[in-house]
């Protein structure tokens, strides 16, 4: 018999991904039935079936994937960052823009695509190559 723990993760994974898909239709479907399938298989005993419904459902959260968006709100507290063709420094945000700051406040110098590069290599390597 599955865990509890397994399969209530397993859900709530269902879940999150069922709200990602881009269509608001299609989500809503998805997301009744992730609810449905769970509840009308809770109280299942046969250990071989509940293991025939985890395979499926571990195939439905690939599926899933795949369908549904890159970064549901993940990108909320991030900043892209673009070369300022005047100075030729890196900013926050669009180049030229009303808010936009220099990348290391200034006391660096300009920073280069090479210390870009090297950033995002280290925290590439530092957080196990952007896994999920």
């Amino acid at each position: 018999m599955a865990s509890p723990s397994l399969v209530r993760g397993l859900y709530k994974k269902m879940l999150l991904l069922s709200r990602s898909i881009p269509d608001a239709a299609k989500r809503a479907g998805a997301v009744a039935s992730v609810r449905d399938g769970f509840r009308a298989h809770a109280r299942e005993t046969d250990a071989d079936a509940v293991a025939a419904l985890l395979r499926g459902a571990e195939k439905h959260v690939s599926f899933m994937k795949i369908v549904g968006r890159r970064t549901p709100n993940a990108q909320k507290g991030k900043v892209s960052y673009v070369r300022d063709k005047a100075t030729g420094k890196w900013v926050a945000g669009s180049a030229g823009g009303v808010n936009a700051t220099t990348v290391g406040g200034g006391h660096w110098g300009s920073v280069t695509s090479e210390h870009v590069r090297r950033a995002t290599a280290l925290n590439r390597r530092q957080h196990f190559g952007g896994r999920k």
